[in-house]
């Protein structure tokens, strides 16, 4: 009777854990206003990058500074809240986990899997082809067809799809959209050609910020202002002197 009350934990056990694998975890940062605020920020998820110097803040509510990202940097922003304003505010989760609030609009967003679905809406349909298995069972899973960034992984009879696509070259996609704890794109035709197109996010150009951080040097404008006019000045001058000379 104990031998079999042991079996039956031990299969309680291996069941939970199974269930644990299966499931998405998503981490949460540890930051004081995201906690407070809880029902009132939504799953972001997505890839920024910046044109310009950002400062980060404590809170979208507290505009003491955390950090300042330099130009050309990416971000990403598991978490975002909305303001009274309607201003919307990703979080930010530094290497040290620390953590900082920007406002989106002072962002790009990198083009993504949400971006790609949005702009081909009318050419994606779910997908009814048959289950495939590939050689080696081993894919590439891209972040959506042809955008040159990709991983290999796992994938065989038991992947399943939810969406397919088909490019301007004709070739079939499928989207995995969990297997594993991974999703992505996979070339129905060639699931680890190495010559497919490559659309990568292009970087948008860099701002010059007129006034670094702290302020413009207005000290240094004004002695280039007058030692332009008194410049000026002196050859108006010297123009007149030769003038009357003569």
């Amino acid at each position: 009777m104990k031998k079999l009350a042991w079996i039956f934990l031990l299969a309680m056990l291996l069941a939970f854990g199974s269930t644990l694998a299966n499931a998405d975890v998503i981490w949460i940062p540890e930051d004081d206003f995201l906690e407070e605020h809880q029902d009132e920020c939504e799953t972001l998820g997505r890839n920024y990058y910046t044109t310009k110097s950002l400062t980060l803040q404590v809170s979208p509510e507290d505009d003491g500074k955390v950090e300042t990202i330099s130009a050309g940097s990416y971000m990403y922003a598991q978490f975002s809240y909305t303001d009274q304003n309607n201003v919307q505010w990703g979080l930010y989760e530094m290497d040290n986990r620390r953590t900082g609030w920007f406002k989106l609009e002072d962002v790009t967003l990198k083009y993504d899997h949400l971006s790609f679905m949005e702009d081909k809406e009318e050419q994606i349909s779910e997908y009814k082809g048959e289950l495939r298995a590939y050689e080696g069972d081993m894919a590439r899973y891209y972040t959506y067809p042809n955008s040159g960034e990709f991983f290999k992984g796992p994938a065989n009879a038991e992947t399943q799809y939810s969406y397919s696509y088909t490019d301007e070259a004709g070739k079939e996609w499928a989207y995995v959209n969990y297997f594993w704890g991974q999703d992505g794109w996979i070339c129905q035709d060639d699931p680890n050609d190495e010559s497919l197109d490559s659309a990568r996010f292009i970087p948008p150009a860099i701002e010059s910020d007129s006034c670094p951080e702290g302020g413009c040097n207005t000290t240094l404008i004004w002695v280039i202002c007058i030692v332009v006019a008194v410049v000026a000045l002196t050859a108006a001058l010297l123009v007149v002197f030769f003038r009357k000379k003569k």
